[in-house]
């Protein structure tokens, strides 16, 4: 077995260098040579196993964003709906009007609103 002079320097992520120096057989050096491996892999394992998990998410959110677009579509078909009904309503306000006005009632020009409809009150003779 021969003898040698190893100086090993090892870093990781910004983790402070570690610098080794002694004398080591061949056995030693492919030991430590092994054992750095073997950590190099196994960070290598924790880092994809970690990119597995954020491509998951990444797949989760990606679905949630589209359940939230449909969610938008449906509220804003249903603005569109409320909205429509709210003018419907009026628009019968102002038949009600005119029906009152035919059944004796008189309608005459004040200020304000009746229905949406501005300078229309009922006023009542």
């Amino acid at each position: 077995m021969a003898v040698n002079e190893v100086v090993v320097e090892t870093s990781w992520k910004g983790k402070e260098k570690v610098t080794e120096s002694s004398h080591l057989s061949d056995m030693d050096i492919a030991a430590k040579m092994t054992t750095m491996l073997s950590s190099i892999l196994e960070h290598h394992g924790r880092a994809n196993q970690h990119l597995a998990s954020l491509e998951e998410d990444l797949v989760y959110t990606k679905r949630e964003e589209e359940k939230l677009k449909v969610m938008i579509v449906a509220l804003e078909t249903k603005k569109r709906e409320m909205n429509a009904t709210v003018a419907l309503m009026e628009r019968k306000d102002l038949y009600k009007l005119l029906e009152a006005k035919m059944e004796g009632f008189q309608i005459a020009n004040h200020p304000g609103t009746i229905g949406g409809f501005e300078n229309l009150n009922l006023t009542i003779t």
